[in-house]
């Protein structure tokens, strides 16, 4: 007969005796074990068999808080098989009986791995679980456990280490124990000095973060200028200065972040400088020895940071190596293609289905048709970021056709607005295709001229009559493939109809200037105006914003404008594009202007 009691006692006393090294994972699995063998008999764990599992179950939550407020919490959070939100292990599972179980466990077990845990979730439930906090001296035996931890060497990886000694800090802090916040405080230090290697980061400056950083923590002027001269000659080794030491921009970098806040709070702008311009010419070295995009994004990052903290001469001798590194990084990428076929009678069925009724009919399909919607493309980012978990956490990075870096794109979790608009303009390139065999087909089928067209965008009251010959003169540009001219004169036509529109809208169309007087409002203003979302709708407003004036989409007016779009950025793609912002903006009625 399988007897629980007596396997759950040789499995506690062979933690409690073994002399080799293990860690709280080592003592779960052995219960899992035990639990599954007690269900192979029929039977369920018993009440100390389910209390010991459960102790060994919950993650300790070292970096935040968790779900539950406390310091351990559920390893697993999701729905189950029938949809319902579930918590693995669940703080419903705690009794105050199995609170009083482990409280008698932590006084009687030896081995400080197992008696920090049990004291410390008597500690940490409680309150929540019982209704109020457990004596101190439960804080108290943990932290003790903890610091017997890291003396005795009872861990596996150093990084455990450094987990129970912060906890052990925050518990000595939460209950004042001055004589315990010193001694964790001199284990902290004597335990980075230990362990702590140049090539992982993880290993040191934890020192530096949890006493320096922490103004709560009594540090002696001795222990602080070590922790920051140890913190200066890694840093130094890192960047390539001091003798064989080897270049670690990245791993430098760490260093640099901590002592330039260090002395910010000391209000010591002369050493902030010194710091950056060390780490600035690392990467500036670091730079020519890789690839160019790579050196593009450090050397923008030091360009930032040199601006961010008032060093603008040291900011503006990086713009030749910028423009070296662009130019390095553009002759660098490859073009990557894919081909997708797509049977000629669907394409014919597509195009009639398109091209269906009066002239009228088929220009307002196509104006409506081909206008993302940004609900969806947002559906559809969340549902790549699922699929492409890789490629959904690491940051974009945006150039121009000369390798500037003109914009950059976070994470799908911290920027889904920027990873929509990439998304936006990702789709508008496949659709080109398509969109130009629309055009084509419906201007052929109803004989389409420029003065044609004309007209039908005039039926529109936001188009400015003054402005109907320059456009004229654009349309035709369109039809001979003049995209250069076309695109040369309707893009600043587009802008003058939109502030046409603000006009009749009785919005305001100017903005005061630094010097006094009265400049227009650009573009960009002027499609964030509430009165042009209104009449427009966010859907267009925001496909106007992403293919005229945001740089993490097409910027087609400041591209033009100011001329930074190449001889070979113009042509049929960014034309039909702006011949379907005309076609948008016609869909405007006077009922629309009026409401």
């Amino acid at each position: 007969m399988f007897d629980q009691s007596k396997k759950l006692e040789e499995v506690l006393h062979y933690f409690e005796d073994i002399k080799e090294i293990y860690d709280t994972n080592d003592i779960e699995n052995k219960l899992i074990e035990l639990c599954k063998e007690a269900r192979k008999t029929g039977s369920e764990p018993a009440i100390e068999l389910f209390a010991e599992t459960l102790a060994f179950d919950f993650y300790e939550s070292s970096s935040r808080q968790s779900v539950w407020g406390t310091f351990f919490g559920p390893i697993f959070i999701g729905p189950n098989e029938r949809g319902q939100q579930v918590e693995f292990p669940s703080i419903q599972h705690i009794s105050p009986g199995i609170i009083t179980y482990w409280g008698k466990r932590a006084t009687e077990v030896k081995h400080p791995l197992m008696k920090a845990r049990y004291s410390d979730l008597v500690w940490d439930f409680s309150k929540p679980v019982i209704g109020k906090a457990a004596d101190v001296t439960m804080a108290r035996l943990a932290i003790d456990s903890y610091l017997d931890i890291v003396r005795g060497k009872h861990f596996k990886h150093n990084i455990r280490a450094i987990d129970k000694l912060k906890r052990a800090l925050n518990l000595a802090l939460s209950i004042n124990d001055i004589d315990r916040i010193q001694s964790v405080r001199d284990a902290i230090i004597y335990l980075e000095n230990a362990i702590a290697e140049d090539d992982s980061p993880r290993l040191w400056g934890f020192s530096y973060d949890l006493l320096v950083d922490n103004t709560k923590v009594p540090l002696l002027d001795k222990q602080k200028e070590t922790i920051i001269d140890i913190l200066e000659q890694r840093f130094l080794r890192l960047c390539g200065i001091s003798e064989g030491a080897s270049l670690k921009v990245l791993k430098a970098e760490r260093a640099a972040m901590r002592l330039v806040g260090y002395y910010r709070r000391l209000n010591r702008p002369d050493e902030v400088r010194r710091i950056l311009k060390v780490y600035g010419d690392a990467f500036v070295k670091a730079s020519q020895l890789g690839a160019g995009l790579l050196g593009l994004v450090w050397i923008n990052k030091v360009y930032a940071l040199y601006m961010d903290n008032g060093m603008k001469e040291e900011a503006e001798a990086l713009n030749l190596l910028l423009r070296e590194l662009g130019a390095k990084s553009a002759s660098e990428m490859k073009p990557v293609r894919a081909e997708i076929k797509i049977p000629k009678k669907d394409i014919d069925a597509y195009i009639s289905a398109m091209t269906e009724g009066n002239l009228c009919d088929a220009l307002k399909r196509l104006a409506i048709h081909f206008l993302p919607d940004p609900e969806q493309v947002e559906a559809q980012v969340k549902d790549l970021a699922r699929k492409f978990v890789f490629q959904s956490i690491i940051p974009d990075t945006i150039l121009d056709h000369e390798g500037r870096i003109i914009a950059q794109i976070g994470p799908v979790d911290d920027d889904l607005e920027g990873r929509v608009i990439m998304q936006i303009t990702e789709n508008i390139a496949f659709e080109n295709t398509i969109l130009r065999l629309v055009i084509d087909n419906a201007f052929a089928k109803f004989s389409l001229s420029a003065k044609d067209l004309l007209d039908y965008l005039y039926i529109s009251p936001i188009f400015d009559r003054e402005n109907r010959d320059l456009i004229y003169v654009g349309l035709e540009a369109y039809y001979r493939k003049d995209h250069i001219a076309f695109a040369s004169v309707i893009l600043p036509l587009i802008e003058s109809t939109l502030r046409h529109l603000l006009v009749l809208l009785k919005r305001p169309t100017y903005r005061p200037g630094r010097r006094g007087g009265l400049f227009l409002r650009n573009l960009d203003e002027i499609l964030r105006d509430e009165g042009i979302r209104y009449v427009l709708g966010d859907r267009i407003t925001k496909y106007l914003l992403v293919l005229l004036t945001d740089q993490r989409g097409l910027n087609f007016r400041n591209r033009v404008s100011h001329g930074l779009m190449p001889f070979t950025g113009f042509g049929e793609q960014v034309s039909d594009r702006l011949l379907h912002i005309l076609l948008l903006l016609a869909q405007v009625s006077e009922k629309m202007k009026e409401a």
